[in-house]
């Protein structure tokens, strides 16, 4: 009797110990991440096409900054305003805007661009989902692109893509319920499938013969349905902190810049698909919250560039 109380007895001690690490976790925003993206699993939802998605509906915080998702989970007023949309644009959590508010996007605010200049051109429609490869890009364009019919597609991946985590190409699976539900799960899940030694001579996650059929992949399914196709490079602020990089994200920026942003170049020329640029030295600690990700006022010029660049093109037209 005695040895069955002890035994009860240190089950219910560490049972609360279990419960006070988990309360710790979570109270100090350590929950568990999607392999090396920002990406919150308590916001992923599995999804058979995509790998996953963002919850429907949901208030998320991402990046330290609240949002609240529309009915499709993107990064969109709700209910959306009247009217038809006139852009759609993919990308990952640069497009959908890691640590600014929701009118700051880059989205948001070529939309106000717009606006300006012809306020019956429709909407502009965010469709960035932080961790997206060009793979998922693919999948939206025949999905979205399908169901709302934009005029014009703008499409931002690369970051994604040259992660050197050791995963594989396609859609990323996301870890079983429990490591998504409970942080110290989802910790342990996270350490036991670290990268090990010699991550930096890792395959990327997209290596760039497969960016470059995905880019191209991406551009025809936007043509099958009569849009047109804007390629966006992103670039890596120099001289910032990279936070990412020194916390073991396994990210290269030799490789976004020369390979990645070289590659979306060539796609754009052998296309005869519009690109824009927003690379060099433009990039510094007025516009980029960190190396990788733009400040209100980075988005602000990605925005005013790529309205630059559509109205050249004739885009801006109702």
């Amino acid at each position: 009797m005695r040895a069955l109380r002890w035994v009860l007895l240190v089950a219910v001690a560490l049972g609360a110990l279990l419960v006070a690490v988990e309360i710790a976790l979570r109270i100090g925003g350590a929950g568990p991440r999607l392999g090396y993206s920002d990406v919150p699993l308590g916001i992923a939802v599995p999804d058979r096409a995509l790998g996953y998605v963002l919850s429907p509906s949901g208030t998320v915080s991402f990046g330290g900054v609240a949002t609240h998702l529309d009915a499709n989970g993107l990064r969109n007023p709700s209910p959306p305003p009247d009217g038809p949309i006139s852009v759609l644009v993919i990308g990952d959590e640069r497009t959908f805007g890691w640590g600014v508010a929701d009118g700051e996007t880059y989205p948001a605010q070529l939309e106000a661009w717009i606006r300006t200049r012809c306020p019956t051109c429709g909407r502009v429609v965010n469709a960035g989902v932080p961790g997206y490869t060009t793979y998922q890009g693919v999948v939206q364009a025949r999905d979205l692109g399908n169901r709302f019919r934009p005029k014009t597609v703008i499409v931002a991946f690369g970051l994604n893509d040259a992660l050197l985590d050791g995963a594989q190409a396609g859609a990323t699976t996301l870890p079983p319920p429990l490591a998504r539900a409970s942080a110290m799960a989802g910790r342990l899940y996270e350490w036991l499938h670290r990268p090990g030694t010699g991550w930096w001579d890792a395959v990327p996650r997209t290596p760039v013969p497969r960016f470059s059929r995905n880019l191209r992949a991406l551009v025809s399914e936007v043509r099958r349905f009569g849009g047109v196709p804007v390629l966006l490079n992103i670039g890596y602020g120099a001289g910032l902190p990279d936070p990412g990089a020194d916390a073991g994200k396994r990210l290269r920026r030799g490789r976004i810049e020369d390979d990645y942003h070289g590659e979306t170049r060539l796609v754009s020329e052998l296309e005869y698909t519009p690109l824009v640029d927003v690379v060099g030295a433009e990039l510094d600690a007025t516009t980029m919250l960190d190396a990788i990700h733009p400040s209100a006022e980075g988005h602000r010029r990605i925005a005013v560039a790529l309205g630059e660049r559509l109205a050249a093109e004739g885009l801006v037209t109702p």
